[in-house]
């Protein structure tokens, strides 16, 4: 007797988890470069699983290093020994959740077949392959936004509580992931705020709507101030880069950066925007209103001098251009009338655009390496067999590996009075990194004015190491 075949529904699953191991397998094998921040994410997350205070600091120290990313490869990084394989698994998990997502989303809406190229668009995007193969946080971001857009779109279209539920979750989440979409975040949350004002509500409706679409990113940002003031000591220590002038130190974005492919975008989204104001299709406005918030507020983000993560807002935005042309086919008429089927097709010239661009891939290779790490150690022990070395900042994880032993140390939050007192007897120094992008948002560069530049009163230049530099902390013999 012969067994019956299983339903096509069950093999889903299973080719699913096919395809997330077999692209996890590629990724580490023949993938991209690791992405310059996943040595960061990873040997943090080792020294919170050693119950250190510097993994608890970089946990919740700096908003420029958010701590959700830390919290997804924290279960992986404490059974996977290999480098970088742990990003790999988060960043391939949440690219093709971001699919599954557009792919559902498609399904709400009826478009069909017309989902196709809809996920063409995005999957053959060398920008999206480039970042879901990275190990990059850039994925986790990407299917935040998606769901908070879309969760906003089912709001203003039938009140739907459960997407108001997603929106204002997916921003709360998005504040604890990456720094670079707040400015939207808030934006999408004036949105929310815009649509409530403007539409005639029962008593209390108003009310408790804010408390769903608000009040998970207030609610987000007391949990961080609170780890702040209980860890650090201050609830606003995580902020504190953002109005220090070091952190305004060879910005990566320009306004030269935002080039036509960008204004492509931008210009498909503003066209879903006029179509949704002629067809008073609430869901397409709001939806097209969202995209184009994220290439308005671009320019404004590059005047602030901020060290924004540039690829970071092309993906989001490619990702909204994506859903706005879903969402116009969506409010066409008929079943494969043209103008359903040119909104379906739209995004795949976004994409074709994107392969056919020379820096569409370009990606700044990681040049902090454990390479300085034997000179450095030949040096000071040369000077004093009883050395001690602090390397400051964030980047200390990029620089130290497993094997540097006793002689560095870990320091995020600096503090020159506490060091001399906690290794007395020993000869001092401090390894401090060139104010490059967000390397200048570190503690060391805020706390103390041109640290790099002029060390302190307590300090002594020794020499440099590449884009490190030796400092001797003077210290009165007794």
């Amino acid at each position: 007797m012969s067994s019956a075949q299983p339903p096509a529904r069950q093999l889903v699953p299973l080719l699913l988890a096919l395809v997330f191991v077999a692209l996890v397998a590629i990724s580490h094998t023949i993938g991209p470069q690791p992405d310059a921040e996943t040595r960061v994410l990873e040997s943090a997350c080792r020294l919170l699983l050693d119950n250190t205070t510097e993994g608890r600091q970089a946990l919740v120290g700096s908003i420029w290093r958010p701590p959700v990313p830390f919290l997804l490869r924290l279960p992986l990084v404490r059974y996977l020994a290999d480098e970088a394989l742990a990003s790999r698994i988060v960043s391939v998990a949440f690219g093709l959740a971001t699919l599954g997502l557009l792919y559902r989303i498609g399904g709400h809406w009826n478009l069909g077949r017309l989902r196709l190229p809809l996920l063409g668009a995005l999957a053959l995007n060398p920008l999206f392959v480039h970042e879901t193969m990275n190990g990059s946080s850039r994925t986790t971001v990407a299917y935040l936004t998606l769901l908070a857009a879309q969760g906003l779109a089912r709001w203003v279209d039938r009140r739907s509580l459960q997407g108001l539920i997603y929106a204002g979750f997916a921003c709360a989440f998005m504040i604890g992931t990456s720094p670079d979409l707040l400015p939207w975040v808030a934006a999408l949350q004036i949105l929310i705020l815009c649509d409530l004002l403007m539409r005639s509500a029962r008593r209390g409706q108003r009310e408790a709507a804010l408390i769903l679409g608000l009040l998970p990113a207030a609610y987000a940002l007391g949990v961080w101030c609170l780890m702040n003031w209980l860890i650090l000591g201050d609830p606003f220590y995580f902020v504190r880069s953002m109005f220090s002038a070091e952190s305004r130190v060879a910005a990566p974005i320009a306004l030269a950066s935002i080039t036509w492919l960008h204004k492509l975008a931008g210009g498909l989204c503003g066209l879903a925007l006029l179509v949704g104001f002629a067809k008073r299709n609430r869901a397409l406005a709001y939806v097209a209103a969202a995209g184009l918030c994220l290439l308005l507020l671009m320019p404004v983000m590059a005047r602030s001098q901020l060290p924004w993560d540039f690829r970071q807002i092309e993906l989001c935005l490619t990702v909204l251009t994506v859903l706005a042309a879903a969402q116009a086919a969506a409010a066409a008429g008929g079943r494969l009338s043209i103008e359903r089927t040119a909104w379906a097709w739209a995004p795949v010239s976004l994409a074709l655009a994107i392969s056919w661009s020379p820096h569409a891939t370009a990606h700044p290779a990681d040049a902090h390496s454990a390479a300085a790490l034997p000179g450095i150690r030949a040096h000071v022990l040369h000077r004093s067999p009883y050395a001690k070395v602090f390397v400051c900042g964030y980047d200390s994880f990029r620089l130290l590996r497993a094997g540097a032993g006793p002689l560095f140390t870990h320091v995020l939050d600096f503090n020159l009075g506490q060091l001399k007192n906690d290794y007395f007897g020993h000869d001092l120094y401090v390894l401090i990194h060139r104010p490059r992008g967000r390397s200048a948002t570190d503690s060391v560069h805020w706390k103390h004015d041109r640290i790099f530049t002029l060390g302190t009163d307590n300090t002594l230049y020794d020499r440099d190491w590449g884009d490190w530099r030796l400092f001797e902390i003077i210290q009165a013999r007794r």
